[in-house]
């Protein structure tokens, strides 16, 4: 079973970035309280439940296609 989980960067304005693996509904989710500028946001993956600011985030990116950064030969 593939794992359709999105790989999330979080960067916020005092420079600090937070690293998550979300499933696409949270994923989805996350995206439209950061659009929408919400003050707080709740989001879960495997490990953590992170509550932000999502009025504070100034960007966000996700790495579409990790396994092609893998090592090899």
């Amino acid at each position: 079973m593939a794992d359709d989980k999105k790989p999330i960067q979080i960067g916020f304005r005092n420079g600090q970035t937070v690293a998550m693996k979300l499933e696409p509904e949270e994923f989805d989710k996350l995206v439209a309280a950061i659009q929408a500028e919400e003050a707080w946001h709740t989001v879960t993956d495997d490990t953590r439940k992170l509550t932000l600011r999502a009025d504070r985030v100034d960007f966000w990116g996700t790495d579409e296609k990790p396994e092609s950064r893998r090592a090899g030969f």
